[in-house]
């Protein structure tokens, strides 16, 4: 399954992802840490680096999700404040074949 936190920052979406995480042994993948890490001295808060950064993150879901359809994967770090943001998480996991949720923190 893949999880989807949404909502502004300050919610508490990567506490809650966290903590679903843990309790499900699932993984999370934090934008912000994949961004430091890809990029370092480079890192740019711009839609195109955000982008670029949820790729990654769907190809890592994905490749995780191949190897055991039983894990829960949480995408955290991206506010999903437009559909579009939304729906291409979401369209990512119907084609890949597997659940997903979407929760929003306010």
């Amino acid at each position: 399954m893949l999880v989807i936190m949404a909502g502004l920052p300050g919610t508490g979406k990567s506490t809650v992802g966290r903590e679903i995480a843990r309790v499900t042994g699932g993984i999370v993948l934090d934008k912000d840490r994949i961004r430091a890490a890809l990029f370092r001295e480079e890192v740019e808060y711009t839609t195109e680096q955000d982008d670029f950064v949820l790729n990654v993150m769907l190809q890592t879901a994905a490749w995780i999700l191949a190897r055991n359809r039983q894990r829960i994967v949480v995408i955290d770090g991206r506010v999903f404040s437009k559909n579009s943001q939304l729906w291409r998480v979401t369209d990512f996991a119907d084609k890949l074949g597997v659940a997903w949720r979407v929760i929003e923190c306010v």
